[in-house]
Parts: C-alpha cells; sequence; structure tokens
C-alpha cells in the first residue's frame, strides 16, 4: 500500500488559484469547495463535514461566509483520525472578493491529540469572505479517506482588531479610554503581517499607551507614527507584570498610528491594547451592575438597580431571539427604565452596562452585570360558572388557558369585599375546577375570580384577577 504525503502549499500557488476562482465565478468545477467558483457555502453555528478522498487531497477546499456587521468571527475545526492518517498542521487563508488576503496563519505540531481543534479569532468588518483550508497529513490510496469537520461563529462586538490592518491606510480605528483586542504574528508562508491602529490624539493632552500581554513578545517591533507616516520617539515603557505602558503628548492634534511588527516566528498570542488620557488612569469601576429588581404589567417591564458610585449612566441590553444577541435598547441617567410594547406572558432577558463619561469625552465602562431574566405578566382570564348543581351546594368553574401560564388560582368570597379563599387544583395548570361546600352554605351567593402565573428563575409573577363571577348555591 502506496502512501501519499500531502504538503503545504506555497502562497504563490495558493494566489494563483484564488485569484482564477474569482475571475471565473460562473465556471463549474469537479468538485465543490475546489476554487472560490463554487466555494461551499457555510451558515453560522454549523458543522461542515468535507470528505478527503485520494483523488482530491492534493487540492485544498475553499468554503464562502458572509458577515453582517462588525465584529468577531470564531472558526474551529476538529482534527480528524481515521485508519488513513490524522491532520499535522493546517494552511488557512482568508480573501475578501478582490482575492486580497486577509488573514492567514499556517500550523505545525500545535495538536496534541486527536481530540483537540484548530481555533482561529479574527476581527472582521461586514462583506463576503472565502476560507481557503489545506490541511497537512496523510492519506491512503486504497483508503475510506478522512474527514474534516469545521465552522465559523461570529458574535458582534467593536472591541476587536479589523483585519486586515497590517498598513496604515488599513489601520483599525480606536477610540481613547478603551481596550483592544487582537492576535500578534499572524503569519503564512514566510510573510509576515503588521497590527495597525489609527487614532485620533489631541494636542496638548497627556496621554498613556496600555498593551497588555507585550512582555510576551520577544520578537515584536512597536511604535507610534504620526499621519505621515514619521515615527515618533518612544519614552522607556513602564513595565507593570506583563502590561508596557507609555506616557506620550504630542505636538499637534490628528491622527496617529499604533504599529506592531513581528520579525519573528512568534504566532497567535492574543493581546489589548488601548490609548487613554493619563487621569483615566486614576479611575475604574470597582464591579458591575447588581441588584437588579422588576416589577411587572402584561405589556411592560420596570427595570431598577442598585447605584454605581461615579457612574454617569448606563445602557440596557435586551436579549434578541431573532438576532441572537443582546442589542442596546436604552441609555439612562438614573437606576431605572421600562420597557414597553412587550408581549403578555413572555420571558425576557436584560444587561446592564454602566459608564463614566470624564470631562474631556473620554468614556470609562464598567463590565455587564449578569443576565436578569424576568417576565410580563400573563393576561387575565376569563372565569365563567360552567355548572350550579341543583342537588347540592357545589359550583364547577372553568376559564380560558392564558398564553405564557405556568398555573392558575382560584379563590372564593362569601361577599363581593370579603376575605378570599384558595380553591387547591390537582394540577397547577387545570382550566377548571368543582367546588364544594358545606350544607349550611345552600342559599349563599359565592363570589369566585381566577388569575394567572408564570414562574421565572425561580421567581412567580401574578397576572391580574379576572372580573368576578358569582353563584347562589343551592
Amino acid at each position: 500500500m502506496k502512501k501519499v504525503l500531502k504538503g503545504a502549499v506555497t502562497l504563490m500557488v495558493i494566489c494563483f488559484i484564488i485569484c482564477a476562482g474569482f475571475a471565473v465565478l460562473s465556471a463549474q468545477a469537479a468538485e465543490d469547495g475546489t476554487t472560490a467558483a463554487n466555494a461551499i457555502n457555510l451558515n453560522e453555528g454549523v458543522y461542515h463535514t468535507k470528505k478527503w478522498t485520494y483523488s482530491n487531497y492534493k487540492l485544498g477546499c475553499y468554503n464562502k461566509i458572509v458577515i453582517g456587521e462588525k465584529g468577531l468571527m470564531t472558526f474551529s475545526m476538529f482534527k480528524p483520525f481515521s485508519d488513513a492518517g490524522e491532520i499535522e498542521s493546517l494552511d488557512f487563508v482568508l480573501y475578501n472578493t478582490d482575492g486580497e488576503v486577509v488573514w492567514a496563519a499556517d500550523t505545525y505540531d500545535q495538536i496534541e491529540s486527536f481530540n483537540d481543534s484548530f481555533v482561529y479569532r479574527i476581527g472582521l468588518t461586514s462583506g463576503t469572505y472565502y476560507m481557503y483550508l489545506d490541511p497537512f497529513f496523510y492519506i491512503a490510496k486504497d483508503s475510506d479517506g478522512m474527514e474534516t469537520r469545521y465552522k465559523f461563529d461570529f458574535e458582534a462586538c467593536d472591541n476587536w482588531e479589523t483585519e486586515n490592518n497590517n498598513t496604515l491606510a488599513d489601520a483599525t480605528k480606536i477610540k481613547v479610554g478603551k481596550l483592544y483586542n487582537g492576535v500578534y504574528g499572524e503569519e503564512s508562508f514566510d510573510y509576515t503581517y503588521a497590527d495597525c491602529y489609527a487614532v485620533s490624539l489631541s494636542k496638548g493632552a497627556a496621554y498613556v499607551i496600555n498593551f497588555e500581554n507585550f512582555s510576551q513578545m520577544s520578537e515584536a517591533d512597536f511604535g507610534l507614527y504620526d499621519a505621515k507616516g514619521n515615527e515618533i520617539q518612544l519614552p522607556e515603557a513602564k513595565i507593570e507584570g506583563k502590561t508596557a505602558k507609555w506616557d506620550i503628548a504630542v505636538k499637534e492634534s490628528g491622527t496617529y498610528y499604533l504599529v506592531l511588527d513581528n520579525y519573528g516566528n512568534e504566532s497567535g498570542i492574543s493581546y489589548k491594547i488601548g490609548v487613554f488620557v493619563a487621569k483615566e488612569q486614576e479611575f475604574a469601576f470597582d464591579k458591575a451592575v447588581s441588584g437588579i429588581k422588576a416589577t411587572q404589567t402584561a405589556s411592560s417591564v420596570t427595570l431598577s438597580w442598585n447605584k454605581l458610585s461615579q457612574a454617569t449612566g448606563y445602557r440596557v441590553y435586551q436579549y434578541s431571539s431573532s438576532k441572537k444577541k443582546y442589542v442596546q435598547v436604552a441609555s439612562v441617567k438614573t437606576n431605572t427604565f421600562k420597557k414597553t410594547g412587550l408581549k403578555a406572558g413572555t420571558t425576557y432577558k436584560f444587561k446592564i452596562r454602566a459608564y463614566k463619561k470624564l470631562s474631556d469625552g473620554t468614556v470609562i465602562w464598567a463590565e455587564d452585570s449578569a443576565v436578569f431574566t424576568t417576565a410580563t405578566k400573563c393576561k387575565a382570564p376569563k372565569l365563567t360558572v360552567a355548572k350550579n348543581y341543583t342537588n347540592s351546594p357545589k359550583v364547577k368553574l372553568e376559564w380560558n388557558e392564558v398564553t405564557g401560564a405556568t398555573g392558575y388560582q382560584v379563590y372564593y368570597a362569601t361577599s363581593k369585599n370579603g376575605t378570599y379563599k384558595k380553591i387547591a387544583l390537582k394540577n397547577a395548570d387545570d382550566d377548571s375546577v368543582v367546588k364544594a361546600f358545606s350544607s349550611s352554605a345552600s342559599g349563599k351567593k359565592i363570589y369566585f375570580k381566577v388569575r394567572a402565573y408564570k414562574k421565572v428563575s425561580g421567581k412567580i409573577i401574578y397576572g391580574d384577577f379576572s372580573a368576578l363571577k358569582s353563584a347562589v348555591l343551592h
């Protein structure tokens, strides 16, 4: 049995193939994914299985993904194992629709067991991208081949570097007062990429550059540049643990660039970088919003929470089931917010985040609160006296089922404004009950009412009572 070795493809060959694929998008190919023209369409969060056989092992695989907004893409590939062999490394290249490399990496001997995965986290803007995968493995001519399973997930956010940002013209735009996530040393086929960030600075202001995990990058070159690309001499860095800090001031207001060059072979190191007003370093929230409570109606939820010292305001986020993420629904100055226009008997999730705005416009954010789950009240059921028995003091009550209800409670009293007692139900979600009274109650008028309730996160939310119904017992 002869075995064939599949190796990494050079950048020149890949670029030739990808450009050809973009040039003939209407063309057909022998197998899906063999060119960009017939790239496999990947859906977010869904694993795709690719079968590799002796006939197709020499070709890499193209995949098409569509990103709807700016955020973080996480790509995961399971390392397969079969009688034919297992993946040892992976060439990964991400292209835009013009065939330009947006992000690339090659891995080798980084997977310790066949249960491990390749995982890449890449910040992207909205658009269509083509993902090229070229695994390195052994495959036998007379084997059944191998399969790889991979997927991409996406999270909308604005705190990641946006690839491709290896030139000043493509630099990721950042704001003063916020840390941004990056991955150092994206490297493929002997080509090295820089990470560039553009930030607007004001003349006369004192700033601090914060670079978390910089100490782990022994072969990195970091610098500050003006709008013309001239390097500005940085002072000696202050090292605090794994974080490096530089105190800076600029002579003119305008756009400046933070540039991280990778000249070595290090890759895949995560870091955070940001520029802060110097006085901002004196303040940071030490906790997130807590103590969230809610009051409800059938169409609204009013939230309240503990105030955070020195907070300027709060952002309120609600989970959107259609978008599968939390979206901002309000920005308020006080520690209360009312959300209206909601559906009765429905569960809702919220998060709250405090912020402080400095006099120079810089905004400092606290961490998100824990998720708070609540629900609107159920609508009031319609109660009917289904039967008033003629031969005994007994009444059958019925009511309609209410959307979202966990159960119901029925009450009775001997006077309209008297003390009401609860009637026990065999099952909490029953929609009828028969109540018998003692013979001494014959001839008396009894009043009844019912309400629905919903149980959410261990709390019971009671709906409004129905209109009163009465019956004279026989």
